[in-house]
Formats: structure tokens, sequence, C-alpha cells
């Protein structure tokens, strides 16, 4: 088991993100005039997002070392590469190629289930559009389109999975360089 394919792991859902982004602008805003987003431009969008919640992290960070000296000193161990173990069988450059497929393949038979969070989860994910289609019927003052209230949510997972992504790849490439 290394970092690396953790990595890889991170960064592939990042990729992914940067280019599903601007699918999920262009269809839901193709009646609009609004600008057409390339997936360049996606990619932009999910790296600035990056940035923020990164800099959110290291200004948390900061406020806890405040809060607490000396926290910095007691939780930064030496990690390192783990190349003892990998030297053998894998080199780093494929574990950061391929490793977005091995991590799932070495965590999902460790995943325990709770069947009524993931019941709680399906009733919230059904009801999340209908409150958004009265909502934008409501209070906006223009036609309301159905593709808007399945859209806004999967904007809003996108962003959480950027954000999930992004501080993953930050505290494992700590742990690789630190």
């Amino acid at each position: 088991m290394t970092q690396v394919d953790i990595v890889s792991f991170f960064l592939f859902s990042l990729l992914f993100s940067g280019i599903v982004f601007p699918f999920l602008w262009n269809y839901s805003f193709r009646s609009m005039d609004l600008p057409r987003l390339t997936i360049k431009t996606g990619l932009y969008l999910v790296a600035t997002w990056c940035c923020f919640t990164v800099s959110c992290l290291v200004l948390l960070q900061c406020m806890r070392n405040l809060l607490e000296p000396g926290i910095w000193e007691r939780e930064m161990l030496f990690r390192g590469l783990q190349t003892q173990e990998t030297a053998g069988t894998r080199t780093i450059l494929v574990d950061l190629l391929f490793g977005w497929l091995l991590f799932p393949i070495r965590v999902i038979p460790e995943v325990t289930c709770n069947p009524q969070a993931i019941a709680t989860g399906l009733v919230i994910l059904a009801l999340i559009p209908i409150v958004i289609d009265l909502s934008g019927r409501l209070f906006v003052k223009r036609a309301w389109r159905v593709r808007w209230d399945f859209m806004l949510p999967a904007g809003v997972m996108l962003m959480y999975l950027v954000s999930f992504s992004a501080t993953g790849l930050v505290r494992q490439l700590g742990w690789l360089l630190f």
C-alpha cells in the first residue's frame, strides 16, 4: 500500500471534475445568454476552487497553531515515500498514473454501509430537486427550467468532490513530502 495511488485517485477526481463542470454548465444554461465554458476553463475553475479550499485549510491550521502552541511539532512526523515497499513491484510513476484504479479496488472491500444513512441520503437527494423547483418557481421572475432542479445539486456535489479531493491531495502530499 502506498500513498502515491491515493494521490493519483485525488488527482483523477480533480481532473474528472474539471471535465464534467463545463458540460453541466453548458447544458444547464444553454437557453440563457451566458458564456459557454470549455474544458480548459473548467479545469481553471476547479484549480481556483482547490486554491480556495487549500487557503481555508491553511487558515484553519494557523488558527489551530495559535490556539494550541506546539501542535505542529507534535503532529508532523517524517513519513516519506515508501520506496522500499514499492521498489520491487511498481514504480512511483505507475502508481501515479494508474493508482486511481488501484485505490478503490483496495478500499471498497473495507467499506461498511449504514442502511439508515443510505436511506436518509436517498430521501434527501430526492427532495432537493423538489424544493429547488418550488423555490425557483416562487422567487425567480423568469421561466424556471426543470433541468436547473437537477443541475444545481449536481454542481454542488461536484464542488464538494473538488473540495474533498483538494483536501485529500494536500494531506497525502504532506505525508509524502514531510
